[in-house]
């Protein structure tokens, strides 16, 4: 009894030793392909209880994790100028229910809402400005996964657009697999063959960052996801997950009677090796929707053949300039489907 007794304090002992020395700052963990990882960040790399890294503009919201703070004004530390309005989504003039003769939302991650990108240097705004009678809110949140602009998406339709812009980005599909990233997130799963959303309500953080957490479990999930846990029956998976979602949006979008437009929004790696949209979940929805989906790579990847450094137009996201060129693109194809 007293060996048994001696084993359990000296394994008390030896965790709380660990616990202590993994919630001090001199250390830095890189795998971010795990939940645990960011578990482990929120607990020890946060300096506030927010849900995002960006506490300026963006605050808890117990369906989505986090949502735009309404009426809000704000220069980040890059200096991108940042205004909300009292709806809640991105514009540098405030919502004013006068609808004019067409009405678009667009929804995605950072890239949609403009990374780095002043209110009037976003895909949304320059879409707005070359589309006559047509007004363009922008609804993109950073971070956001296609499981909450599925959600948004819901919440959205209540403006009644004439059409849905869905920007894709690759990492919104991986981001789906989780349900904690930057904070917790919804997170959906086949239940009994329904897809289903598992983790409702999520916690407000300010009360999350006072309940018990063991550090600990977090690199210990971080390590057997890494080493143990089959990564391409997981892909395979979240794919499935990620083409349900399209389809539950698109089902949405069509009820409402509006059109759904899938947009690949490329990163600077897409455009220098595929020259195309390659993610297998986008290729998969547009073989059976091709004429609503578009893909900008080739109008990007001619504007970038003609600068000497088109590196630097990806140096935060997109510039003003690829923002144009995707605004241009989609009234392409917008025209194009008016016609069809």
């Amino acid at each position: 009894m007293k060996k048994i007794l001696l084993i359990i304090i000296g394994l008390t002992s030896g965790i709380i030793i660990t616990e202590v020395f993994l919630r001090t700052p001199f250390y830095q963990i890189n795998y971010q392909k795990s939940e645990g990882w960011w578990k482990w960040y929120w607990h020890t790399q946060r300096t506030n209880n927010s849900p995002t890294h960006l506490p300026e503009i963006y605050e808890f919201d117990p369906l989505l994790g986090w949502i735009p703070k309404k009426d809000t004004k704000a220069q980040l530390v890059d200096g991108t100028k940042v205004t909300i309005n009292s709806e809640g989504f991105r514009a540098p003039d405030n919502y004013i229910n006068q609808r004019k003769k067409n009405r678009i939302i667009a929804i995605g991650d950072s890239y949609t809402f403009g990374e780095c990108a002043d209110d009037e240097e976003t895909y949304s705004y320059y879409l707005e400005k070359i589309s006559e009678d047509t007004e363009v809110f922008n609804m993109g949140v950073h971070g956001y996964g296609l499981d909450q602009e599925y959600l948004k998406l819901k919440r959205a339709l209540k403006y009644q657009p004439d059409m849905v812009i869905v920007g894709f980005y690759s990492d919104d599909v991986e981001r789906v697999k989780y349900g904690f990233i930057d904070y917790q997130k919804p997170k959906f799963a086949f239940v009994g063959g329904k897809l289903t959303q598992v983790n409702q309500p999520l916690t407000d953080p300010k009360k999350y960052a006072g309940q018990f957490h063991l550090i600990l479990s977090d690199i210990l999930s971080m390590i057997y996801d890494k080493y143990y846990v089959n990564q391409e029956k997981v892909r395979s998976e979240t794919n499935k997950i990620a083409m349900a979602l399209l389809n539950e949006m698109q089902t949405a979008v069509v009820e409402s009677g509006a059109t759904m437009m899938l947009v690949n929004i490329p990163s600077y790696k897409e455009l220098t090796s595929a020259g195309e949209a390659n993610n297998p979940v986008y290729l998969s929805y547009c073989r059976k929707n091709s004429n609503l989906c578009l893909d900008p790579s080739e109008a990007i990847n001619r504007y970038l053949q003609s600068q000497a450094n088109p590196s630097t137009f990806f140096h935060c996201h997109y510039a003003k300039e690829i923002h144009q060129i995707i605004a241009g693109e989609i009234k392409k194809k917008r025209t194009e489907l008016k016609k069809s």
